[in-house]
């Protein structure tokens, strides 16, 4: 038996209507977002841990301190090669991302990438990571909208709008019944298992569920396409990740 809601084929907005969205914020909601999006990392890592949601073993730390590290790993990190991520403390500085890569490669690529004045200014988030076969986003309103976006390849494609999706889920439907822009049961199923994740837990299991609110970045893994959640951000009224009227 399928573990996802039965659906038709959807009449949504088109996959670009998200993105668009997001394009015609106007410039006083985009005020100290830069700041903002810089500090997520560090800011909401223990909420989203809290979340319990399937992700990957990481740690985040001042980029001094990682450099005096005998080992890169963390214990619990299993996967044979990593991901990192150097976070600048200040708006006007760049932020570096990394997958892929060996345990050796971080600290060579970390020195190669930030001058050694500038190593103070920067935490780092090092993490495990496996290839994405799908990555996207998934937006959960305070009504329990949902919408999620995705595609093949790396979520980061995604993120950056480098890539358009194309597969969509919502519920966005009065009835608020979940629809699918694509047939496969397989993908239909991993897609599902991404929304149910976000269930609250006295709904966990139920059809008719509550889901918890926010921005979610997430990667579907290896032949059983398993769920990675890779970023969270919390839902608010002034959130740029909002959705579409």
């Amino acid at each position: 038996m399928n573990n996802f809601p039965d659906s038709q084929t959807p009449a949504y907005h088109n996959m670009g209507e998200w993105s668009k969205a997001i394009d015609q914020v106007g410039a006083p909601k985009l005020e100290g977002l830069a700041e903002k999006l810089n500090r997520t990392k560090a800011d909401y890592i223990q909420e989203f841990e809290a979340l319990n949601l399937p992700t990957y073993a990481r740690y985040i730390e001042p980029l001094a301190e990682f450099l005096t590290r005998d080992a890169v790993r963390d214990e619990g990190m299993n996967t044979p090669t990593l991901w990192f991520q150097l976070i600048p403390r200040s708006a006007d500085m760049q932020k570096h991302t990394m997958l892929d890569v060996s345990d050796d490669q971080i600290s060579t690529e970390t020195k190669r990438l930030i001058d050694e004045q500038d190593i103070d200014k920067y935490d780092i988030l090092v993490s495990e990571f496996l290839p994405n076969k799908y990555g996207g986003q998934m937006v959960i309103d305070e009504t329990n909208r949902v919408e999620v976006y995705f595609g093949e390849g790396k979520e980061a494609d995604y993120s950056t709008g480098e890539k358009t999706p194309e597969y969509h889920v919502g519920n966005s439907d009065p009835t608020g019944t979940f629809k699918y822009s694509f047939d496969d049961v397989g993908l239909r199923e991993a897609a599902w298992r991404v929304i149910d994740a976000t269930a609250t837990e006295s709904d966990a299991g139920s059809f008719a569920k509550a889901h918890h609110p926010g921005y979610y970045e997430f990667a579907l893994c290896g032949d059983d396409l398993r769920p990675i959640f890779l970023d969270y951000r919390p839902y608010s009224a002034d959130s740029p990740y909002q959705l579409p009227e």
